[in-house]
């Protein structure tokens, strides 16, 4: 087993990921990353604060989310509608590392929540 896992760790070390940022958000913001699955490929998230203090939270939502109504809605209220469309999330406590089965081929948007209501710096991957 544990060289599956180390396998597995080997080949995402050594591919380019799809989504790689360096970002801030604002106390109680929402930030949203539009990104192209492909079909049968199993993707990895990785949501990480910075500085270790701020709890974010984050859903991969599918397409079939409006995303004008998304884009207008206030603070909160927007991440909990992306979590209605979500294929998976990610709500625990500090960092987030979660996979994401590509059931189709298209467009899929990660939304990052700040649910700790501080703010801060943060590191997004999708690999």
């Amino acid at each position: 087993m544990a060289h599956i896992i180390a396998a597995v760790l080997l080949i995402m070390n050594t591919t380019s990921p799809l989504l790689d940022v360096s970002d801030s958000i604002d106390r109680g913001g929402t930030a949203v990353y539009t990104v192209s699955l492909q079909e049968d490929v199993v993707y990895w998230i990785i949501l990480q604060s910075k500085d270790g203090s701020t709890d974010l939270n984050l859903a991969a939502a599918s397409d079939e989310m409006d995303f004008e109504h998304f884009m207008n809605l206030p603070y909160r209220e927007d991440f909990l509608y992306a979590l209605e469309y979500a294929i998976v999330s990610g709500l625990e406590d500090g960092d987030e590392s979660i996979t994401l089965p590509a059931g189709f081929s298209g467009p899929v948007h990660i939304v990052v929540h700040d649910q700790g209501g501080s703010g801060g710096e943060f590191i997004l991957k999708v690999q």
